[in-house]
């Protein structure tokens, strides 16, 4: 009887013993992997309003799916004003190498569609973001239509779409404007559906946007 006992206490202590084992050696094998997990945040980055991440990443001269991996975001991959970003790696780019290319002047050109218009700006500053913003004719109240980043070549090309509480008159002002430095660059240009005489033109009353 007393054998029977001390036969069951070594199995049970031979057994604990593999448990522990065991358990020790899964706690060893997962501790690299959340080692090799970890991000190191080369640089923290405050978002700020009118940003995204396209924008973020030509900031830092980084792949924008590189960045939403190390904040472990998910599809939209949509940023919110005061939110810190993990930057892994990448080049800051500051003030003074987005500028414009050398001994040209900034072009901004404005094509009318019915209810869209297109933008297209050349020899602007590199990798920055601008407002687009436009207003009839002597009328102050400005609609905002969205926002667009400049290419590492300083230029930028598409269409915006005329919400249907844009106020329309002949002519219309659109100017595209500096996140940062609120400097603005303004063209007038002509209302195309004012060349369809029969199109009935609604305006809403809600004011700029």
């Amino acid at each position: 009887m007393n054998l029977s006992q001390s036969e069951t206490k070594i199995t049970r202590s031979v057994t604990l013993i593999i448990c522990l084992t065991l358990v020790l050696t899964l706690v060893l094998s997962v501790i690299p992997q959340s080692q090799a997990a970890a991000v190191t945040c080369k640089y923290k980055h405050k978002v700020q309003q009118g940003e995204t991440l396209t924008y973020i990443a030509n900031l830092y001269s980084i792949s924008w799916d590189k960045i939403a991996n190390a904040n472990s975001m998910q599809p939209p991959y949509t940023v919110t004003p005061g939110q810190v970003l993990c930057i892994p790696e990448g080049e800051k780019n500051t003030t003074n190498t987005t500028t414009t290319k050398k001994g040209k002047e900034p072009i901004l050109q404005v094509s009318s569609g019915l209810s869209m218009v297109l933008v297209s700006v050349e020899n602007f500053p590199k990798r920055t973001s601008y407002y687009v913003r436009v207003s009839p004719a002597g009328n102050k109240v400005s609609y905002r239509l969205g926002v667009f980043t400049t290419n590492k070549d300083g230029e930028f090309t598409n269409w915006f779409k005329m919400p249907a509480y844009v106020r329309r008159s002949s002519v219309m002002t659109l100017c595209v404007k500096n996140v940062w430095t609120d400097t603005a660059s303004c063209v007038k240009y002509s209302d195309l559906i004012y060349n369809f005489p029969y199109m009935p033109i609604e305006h809403s009353p809600k004011d700029g946007r």
